[in-house]
């Protein structure tokens, strides 16, 4: 949330150093590499983590992730089913799937994946922008600007992340609603703006100065 990369590094090496077998750590440690741009060490640390406890469906989508974020799309495709044979309900799987499938243009394949998604984790903000964006990329826009609405509708009873609108409305390719609640957003200082720079889901948005602008506030160093 401080957007405080020096002290998040001290503090992930601190806790790495004082316990190397402490899990959440190493769950979490490799996003603050990929989101430096160290992809290859990010996935390193990721596998390393794995073989700690190789059974684990939290430490296997962690490299999951990784590989997404690495565009190493095919070895996250397999990460997650690896993830989802250990525990089909591990929601967050089915995201990362779908996102990856989007990724690659198999719009058809994420579909019921996101929906999935969606179904296992009751709605969640971030599971209809997902849809949304598959519903656009397949070219069904009026289904992905209802699914904007009901965005703006749930965010007036909770918490939506600008972040959710702005990703739909980047699969529209409209790009000046998405930069407008990017703007936002970046005020409400949501996570996943510390991966905004890899995300391939942002690709339609990237040649825009506006991008590189928003990238360069983040503040992220490389």
């Amino acid at each position: 949330y401080d957007w405080d990369w020096r002290a998040s590094e001290k503090h992930f090496d601190q806790a790495l150093a004082l316990d190397p077998a402490y899990t959440r750590a190493h769950i979490f440690y490799p996003f603050y590499l990929s989101s430096r741009g160290q992809s290859q060490e990010a996935v390193r640390v990721a596998k390393s983590a794995l073989d700690l406890d190789p059974a684990s469906p939290s430490l296997s989508h962690s490299l999951a992730v990784q590989f997404y974020l690495t565009r190493q799309f095919d070895q996250a495709i397999e990460q997650c089913r690896k993830t989802l044979e250990m525990d089909p309900n591990f929601a967050v799987a089915y995201a990362v799937l779908g996102q990856t499938y989007l990724a690659k243009g198999m719009n058809s394949e994420a579909a019921p994946v996101l929906e999935k998604y969606s179904a296992l984790s009751q709605g969640s903000a971030d599971s209809l922008a997902l849809l949304g964006y598959s519903q656009a990329r397949q070219g069904k826009k009026s289904q992905a600007l209802r699914t904007i609405e009901e965005l703006k509708a749930t965010s007036k009873k909770s918490f939506v992340p600008a972040f959710y609108l702005a990703l739909v409305y980047a699969a529209l390719e409209d790009k000046d609603q998405a930069f407008l609640w990017l703007e936002k957003g970046y005020d409400e200082r949501f996570a996943r703006f510390a991966y905004l720079k890899l995300e391939a889901l942002w690709d339609p948005l990237r040649s825009d100065e506006r991008f590189n602008d928003l990238v360069r506030r983040v503040g992220i160093p490389q």
